[in-house]
């Protein structure tokens, strides 16, 4: 026969598992309350304990991403530690991407996990009453609705090319398309994502500042040298962009994390939203920095890595870049340019 605990002795059986059960839950670190830089070689959390009784702490170190990031307030974006390495930059299918080179990356730093979203980049300029003009020129494939609305139904011949929908006086919080908070935040200038990351690094104390490109190429390629992080050929449903196989192809921004992640733990550094970095434009890699720091002289017309929901294929490979010529005399702001973010973790 099996004999049951008297009630008097269920209690600390009960409890038992319950402290059990609290101590295994606050071993994980997505979400801890702060985030300190200590003796660890990578960025130290602090969690409160169980049942809110003192703090824990853990160290996140340099290529964990996949299963473990932090953040350092509660409107700051995730973070992910990526480790000191080398790498080739570069590639063979355009001058601006040559010569191939090695460049090294001498100490871990942290990068968002996503594209800074809508939301994230509400809350900037909720507390800092930044201003944004509706000045964001949209881009579009027509949908058959879209047509339909015209009065006419899609024609069979109708392609990318001659199917556009345009539209002007758009802004990062209405940018042409439908969006939500956890979409990447797009209509955005260089200007605009300098502004937030300089918000970030007043709100926490903390060294936030935009990827160079080098530093993009590296986190992007997560210790691959394939034309995307997955490999050779774009496939069917890995990323978004023009020919990329996603329901949200040529037509708007995915939600972030709507792909998987590479290596590192970051979700779409191929298509979706193209990224600013900190870097002047050269058409070539001739005398470039090689230990991963930003080229900051020159004529400074600025860099976008990544690709957006509107390139193809081939503009969103790792190795390719793009120049973000002014337009008409103003600062680029188009509804496929986003924002992703570092932090510097190491004096």
């Amino acid at each position: 026969m099996i004999r049951l605990p008297t009630r008097s002795a269920r209690f600390p059986i009960a409890f038992m598992l319950t402290l059990c059960a609290g101590i295994v839950l606050t071993t994980f670190w997505h979400h801890p309350v702060g985030a300190i830089d200590n003796s660890c070689d990578g960025v130290e959390v602090s969690q409160s304990g169980l049942f809110g009784f003192g703090t824990k702490q853990h160290c996140i170190r340099p290529g964990t991403g996949a299963k473990e990031w932090f953040k350092d307030c509660p409107e700051c974006p995730e973070m992910v530690v990526i480790p000191a390495g080398n790498f080739m930059m570069g590639g063979d299918r355009a001058g601006n991407e040559r010569p191939i080179h090695r460049v090294t990356i001498a100490k871990p730093f942290a990068v968002a996990r996503y594209s800074i979203t809508v939301g994230e980049f509400a809350a900037f300029i909720n507390d800092s009453a930044y201003q944004v003009p509706r000045v964001c020129r949209g881009e579009r494939s027509m949908t058959a609705s879209d047509f339909e609305k015209m009065g006419t139904a899609k024609p069979a011949t109708a392609t990318k090319y001659n199917s556009r929908l345009y539209s002007s006086g758009n802004s990062w919080s209405s940018p042409g398309f439908e969006q939500g908070d956890r979409n990447p935040v797009v209509c955005v200038t260089w200007e605009d994502a300098k502004a937030y990351v300089d918000w970030l690094t007043r709100k926490t104390d903390k060294p936030y500042r935009l990827l160079t490109e080098a530093e993009y190429e590296y986190a992007a390629r997560a210790g691959t040298t394939t034309l995307y992080f997955w490999g050779e050929d774009v496939g069917k449903n890995r990323a978004n962009c023009d020919g990329c196989g996603s329901q949200w192809d040529e037509n708007r921004t995915a939600p972030v994390g709507s792909f998987a992640a590479n290596a590192f733990g970051l979700h779409e550094v191929h298509g979706n939203a193209a990224s600013w970095v900190e870097d002047c434009y050269r058409e070539n890699y001739l005398n470039v920095p090689v230990d991963g720091s930003a080229l900051t002289s020159g004529n400074c017309m600025r860099v976008l890595r990544g690709g957006s929901w509107l390139a193809t294929p081939d503009r969103v490979r790792a190795a390719a870049r793009e120049a973000a010529e002014p337009k008409m005399g103003s600062p680029r702001r188009a509804n496929t340019d986003g924002i992703r973010i570092a932090r510097t973790i190491a004096p």
